[in-house]
């Protein structure tokens, strides 16, 4: 199994689900999200599959970021399905602000905690 560890986080292929494990206290910007979205791709293995994001403990996205996360079409490769774990309600609003104005092709929904998150995503394979 192939893991990146970095200054972005932990991105690692477990069960058929991408596992992108954001750093505590990081704030994403464009170079890091850019760096994220690179490291996901990489672990994907060139096939399209569920995504886990943990946000938990993240400062907060830039608008720059927050776009280029749902507008790029490379930010969108390989991601059939994308459940997301975040630990403030600003985040959350703030990715539902993202969901709402910048749809994707591929389901994505805001869980409470890792485990309905990597139930859901079991189920959309």
């Amino acid at each position: 199994m192939k893991i990146i560890d970095d200054e972005t986080g932990k991105f690692y292929l477990e069960e058929g689900i991408v596992h992108c494990i954001y750093k505590r206290n990081i704030i994403i910007d464009l170079v890091t999200i850019k760096k994220a979205v690179a490291n996901r791709i990489e672990v994907s293995e060139g096939k399209s599959r569920p995504v886990f994001i943990s946000g938990i403990g993240v400062k907060y996205w830039t608008l720059e970021a927050k776009k280029y996360g749902f507008i790029n079409e490379e930010a969108k490769l390989y991601i059939s399905s994308c459940g997301i774990i975040l630990s403030s309600t600003a985040l959350r609003i703030s990715v539902n602000w993202g969901m709402n104005f910048f749809p994707t092709a591929f389901p994505i929904r805001i869980f409470p905690d890792k485990e309905k998150a990597i139930a859901w995503l079991k189920k959309q394979k």
